[in-house]
């Protein structure tokens, strides 16, 4: 343990009061189901002593942004009345978003643009820009409460058939109402039918539609500030009408497009309006396929896999239909955790393509994903087994990874791009995996550098934190602080609050490897301080778990025991709290003392989040896998 000198003050420590993480008081989220007569009954008691904004009806159900358009429309009278100038600030200041309910429902069709292909192929979310995007027009929202006088008594925004909004708009004034002060308040009050539960059958998809979206406020009521009320006599349950069909092609991409915003019941909503017989069968394999994902993102992996399975029967084209096994396969990895079956579906699409003589470019972007997947099995169970059998598990994966390489080096399209990038990562992986630190980092440079050219400023952020933090693991910390801190200078910059208290987690473990443990209780503090002004509870876990382990090596007993105590206090029934309520501070052997409680030093996730839950407002998967094949741990510090 090492003990500084005595002479320097205590590290700060946040203060009780600062620590709790729901929202300010008087800020809320109420969901009233029921029927409209009874919910109207209602809205006059909880909207008293406010500024109420009516939200208008939305046009058509689920459309992505359409609510948040709808809102924008509705205080837009009160910002031309009463801060006109605000208008421009919003075009042209990087905290906001347009007061445009035009350029409001762009940004959906702007963020498919950029990372449809990822989301799909990867079956992940790709949060990050989505939820960029939501905290800025939350906080443009806050800053027309904040500069309209006629608002100053607090603004409550009613809307009367929530049942029908569009996912990230929902998202968006629930983070309006967590980031809110708390004078004069925000809150929401959201009139919604009933909706069922359950469906008919797994095609039909309208039910699954109103029941993605009784499950979603259900979810929403999970993580703070919302209240769901069930009011009495609600009438029959609701479910989106079954409109005329568009043509398929629309009827695709509009599916591909909600996927990128997370609007999973505009998924099903668009589902519901194919109509088979005007669909080919690949049409309608693609069809099953985006809804899969779908399913896979609400954690129905059952009925996920089904509706892949399905597709991979319908789809005519060898290489499709490898691709869909691909995306089994991944389910299996990574949200199932069924090694052998996701080996089983590799082996299966592998001897498709092995097969046939289809369309041999296409053949070969598939069979590099094929590939890249197995080697994620490969070093997955290297993980969990020891040597000789881990080394040789590593080998296949390397050897798997470099197939796959050679497979796209030369390919110049999007396809291949993107498989040429993420091989690229994941070696670079493997590397770090198996303690090659410096490897990784020569590594990463040489293959990435050309893409430097691009001007893109989020590559480089990513790009540049990724390769300080390889720097610092491989013994050269100097020069990978450095790095991180250019990061973390970009970030502010661009107002990435997401990425910069990731990079600060990275620099605060950074400084522990050279057991600098005041520098780093400095950067974790720095870390929390950005993570609650987010309401990002999983990063405030890690924070101040980090925070607590270096007061423990610096011999701070006292502040170790007060901000035990704040956590205690003001995070009460969260995981931490509970491992903290077993501490006994032994003040000579206060690392001992967190160790026993369950307590250890933090591991950062070696990569960039790719989920965002205080904005996604939908759980991570189970397992940290990137953290828990870096460090043989499945799972971050967690509050909750």
């Amino acid at each position: 343990m090492t003990i500084e000198s005595p002479a320097e003050a205590p590290p700060a420590v946040p203060a009780a009061a600062d620590i709790a993480l729901d929202p300010l008081a008087g800020n809320e989220f109420v969901v009233l189901v029921g029927s409209p007569v009874r919910c109207a009954r209602e809205v006059p008691s909880a909207t008293a002593g406010a500024a109420v904004l009516r939200v208008p009806a939305v046009e058509a159900d689920f459309a992505g942004l359409a609510g948040m358009a709808a809102v924008v429309e509705a205080v837009l009278p009160f910002v031309r009345a009463e801060a006109p100038e605000l208008i421009r600030e919003s075009e042209l200041d990087p905290r906001f978003y347009p007061l445009s309910a035009g350029q409001i429902r762009e940004f959906g069709a702007t963020l498919a643009r950029t990372v449809k292909f990822a989301v799909i192929r990867r079956i992940g979310r790709e949060s990050h820009q989505a939820a960029l995007g939501i905290d800025r027009i939350a906080r443009t929202l806050l800053e027309v409460r904040r500069r309209c006088p006629s608002l100053a008594g607090g603004l409550t925004i009613v809307i009367d058939d929530a049942h029908r909004w569009d996912r990230p708009s929902l998202r968006c004034l629930h983070r309006c109402v967590h980031l809110a002060d708390s004078a004069p308040a925000v809150s929401v009050l959201a009139c919604a039918r009933p909706l069922a539960d359950a469906v008919e059958s797994e095609d039909d998809f309208a039910g699954l539609a109103a029941r993605a979206r009784h499950r979603f406020f259900a979810r929403m009521a999970t993580v703070g500030a919302v209240r769901v009320r069930n009011l009495p006599d609600p009438g029959p349950g609701w479910r989106p009408p079954v409109a005329a069909g568009q043509p398929v092609g629309a009827l695709l991409d509009g599916m591909g497009d909600a996927l990128v915003l997370q609007n999973y019941e505009e998924i099903y909503r668009l589902a519901a309006q194919l109509r088979p017989a005007d669909a080919s069968a690949d049409e309608l394999a693609d069809a099953f396929r985006l809804v899969g994902i779908a399913d896979a993102q609400l954690r129905d992996f059952d009925a996920a896999k089904d509706r892949l399975a399905r597709a991979v029967t319908l789809t005519t084209s060898t290489p499709f239909r490898a691709h869909l096994l691909s995306l089994l396969g991944l389910i299996e990895t990574k949200r199932s955790y069924d090694l052998d079956a996701a080996a089983a579906c590799y082996d299966e699409g592998l001897a498709l393509l092995d097969a046939t003589a289809e369309d041999e470019a296409a053949a070969d972007v598939e069979r590099g994903w094929l590939l890249n997947g197995y080697a994620l099995v490969h070093a997955i169970r290297a993980r969990q087994v020891a040597e000789p059998a881990r080394g040789e598990l590593f080998a296949k994966a390397f050897s798997l990874e470099f197939e796959a390489f050679a497979l796209v080096r030369e390919v110049r399209n999007l396809e291949g791009a993107y498989l040429r990038q993420n091989v690229i990562a994941n070696i670079v992986f493997l590397l770090e995996i198996t303690q090659r630190h410096g490897e990784a980092a020569a590594f990463w440079r040489k293959a990435l550098d050309p893409y430097l050219v691009r001007d893109d400023s989020g590559f480089w952020v990513a790009f540049t934190a990724r390769l300080g933090y390889l720097h610092c693991q491989a013994g050269d910390v100097d020069t990978g602080l450095a790095e991180l801190e250019a990061a973390l200078a970009a970030c502010r910059r661009s107002l990435d609050h997401f990425t910069a208290e990731d990079v600060e987690l990275k620099i605060a473990f950074a400084h522990t490897l050279g057991r600098n443990w005041r520098a780093a209780h400095a950067r974790y503090l720095a870390a929390w301080r950005i993570a609650h002004r987010q309401r990002e509870r999983d990063v405030c876990a890690e924070a101040l778990t980090g925070m607590l382990w270096c007061l423990a090596e610096l011999g701070e007993s006292d502040g170790l025991s007060a901000l035990a105590a704040s956590v205690r206090a003001k995070l009460p029934g969260t995981r931490l709290a509970g491992q903290l309520a077993g501490l006994a501070v032994d003040p000579g052997q206060l690392t001992r003392s967190l160790a026993e409680a369950g307590i250890t030093l933090p591991k950062p996730t070696p990569k960039s989040r790719a989920y965002i839950p205080s904005v996604d407002l939908e759980g991570a998967p189970d397992h940290d896998m990137n953290r828990f094949l870096a460090w043989g741990t499945r799972n971050a510090p967690q509050l909750s």
